[in-house]
């Protein structure tokens, strides 16, 4: 359900792929929800964590990369995905569950 909402949310231009555009987008402050691949490197992740921190964006551990860019139609590995808009991230938190990382845990 999950991998088919983001599916569906990325044709509709919602959510980003990529760390350079969770990059530009986080440093605008523009973004709302930060999901990462649980096969993402410790490294990357440790990026991810902290500058989801510094803009207080909430940051998920979810999926695979495989599984992340089959959902959006591509052949490849996506290993960040980035929502940029308040009602699908609020969807996804509903879908997903769990703990979130990040001051504003609460949309």
């Amino acid at each position: 359900m999950v991998y088919n909402y983001i599916g569906l949310m990325y044709k509709a231009n919602k959510i980003i792929i990529g760390f350079d555009d969770f990059k530009y987008l986080n440093m605008k402050k523009r973004l709302y929800l930060v999901l990462y691949a649980q096969d993402t490197s410790e490294k990357l992740k440790n990026k991810i964590m902290h500058l989801s921190s510094l803009s207080n964006t909430i940051c998920r551990e979810y999926g695979l990369k495989y599984e992340f860019g089959k959902s959006i139609g591509k052949n490849k590995e996506v290993a960040v995905i980035s929502i940029k808009d308040k009602g699908v991230a609020t969807r996804l938190i509903e879908l997903i569950g769990g703990e979130f990382i990040g001051e504003n845990a609460s949309l």
